[in-house]
């Protein structure tokens, strides 16, 4: 046990399977480090504010997703191995089941959707904004080593501008989910 959060515990095999899967690679959840001991610290801390952003999702009630985006979420997650059997394999070394593997993915899906209509699909820029974003950054719109002209990126600039507002608003909406929140974490 790694960690209780809100009463539900957070085993190794928890991070284990997060990381080997691949989860750790989409959303709210990405852990860029590459270092094993750091990787897994930093899994554990994306599964605990994963659990409490759950909590607050199902708070809300957010409907659960087609089933076919949820089968389009698995394939993805397919497609990161060499072939069936090695996905497979995986599922049983980290316990998983399939069943279990759409119902992580269902509440992850819920938990973008979620934050997608509490923070906004794309809020209002100014022009000033995105100059002013696309001067600090121009090294995110290149072409063979060239700055793009700000015209032709314009959508992009907006795009990734936005994503950077909502990642400042969603990581203080955790911070707050974890101020308020009862967790323990327990040194292996």
């Amino acid at each position: 046990m790694l960690a209780v959060v809100s009463g539900q515990v957070i085993l190794a095999s928890d991070v284990r399977a997060f990381l080997d899967l691949g989860l750790h690679e989409q959303g709210l959840w990405n852990v860029r480090d590459r270092e094993p001991a750091a990787r897994e610290a930093v899994g554990l801390s994306r599964l605990i504010e994963r659990r409490l952003a759950l909590d607050e999702v199902n708070r809300y009630r957010q409907a659960a997703p087609p089933p076919a985006r949820v089968e389009r979420a698995v394939a993805a997650v397919q497609a990161r191995f060499a072939d069936p059997g090695a996905f497979a394999r995986l599922l049983s070394m980290v316990g998983i089941e399939m069943d279990d593997l759409r119902q992580i993915l269902r509440d992850d899906i819920r938990i973008d959707e979620y934050v997608a209509d509490r923070f906004g699909r794309g809020g209002r820029l100014t022009e000033v904004e995105l100059r002013t974003h696309y001067d600090a950054h121009r090294a995110r719109f290149l072409e063979g080593g060239e700055p793009l002209p700000f015209e032709s990126v314009r959508d992009r600039v907006r795009e990734d501008l936005w994503t950077d507002r909502r990642a400042e608003l969603v990581a203080g909406w955790v911070a707050g989910l974890l101020r308020r929140a009862e967790v323990m974490r327990v040194d292996p």
